[in-house]
């Protein structure tokens, strides 16, 4: 039987890769700009599927493994070179995104009823931070 034909090293395949790939962003956005919805209905299409998946990744302790094969040096070098440089702009194209999530939670924050505080490490206080997540939790889960 015949084999595949490779015709790159991993050398040169990376090289190709890094060199013609970022000219592509504006097919990029031009794939992206109005596919939103045919992206949500294949996702929620596919929920079963990822269950699945990420059911038969966890019994196999894929994530673990993972982890351990990237290892913490990995995760550093990719943090500081690619997750430093993205953080500001990230941030304030997050900025409304956030305004909305956290509106939510200050919001349920605000009605919970909470018992009078009492002295330094009185089981009262415990209850009161226990409400409030409480609250978060139901919020949470209700969808």
């Amino acid at each position: 039987m015949p084999k595949p034909r490779v015709k790159y090293t991993a050398d040169q395949a990376a090289e190709k890769w890094a060199t013609v790939t970022p000219a592509r962003s504006s097919y990029y956005q031009e794939n992206v700009r109005g596919a939103g919805s045919v992206w949500e209905a294949n996702t929620v299409a596919a929920e079963g599927t990822w269950r699945e998946a990420i059911t038969e990744a966890a019994n196999r302790g894929a994530y673990g493994k993972g982890v351990k094969k990237a290892g913490g040096a990995k995760w550093e070098e990719r943090t500081l070179t690619v997750g430093v440089p993205r953080w500001s702009g990230g941030i304030a194209a997050a900025k409304d995104v956030y305004k909305s999530g956290i509106a939510r939670v200050l919001d349920v924050i605000s009605r919970v009823e909470l018992p009078p505080k009492g002295p330094k490490n009185a089981p009262q206080n415990y209850e009161r931070v226990k409400r409030i997540g409480d609250a978060l939790h139901r919020m949470k889960t209700a969808g």
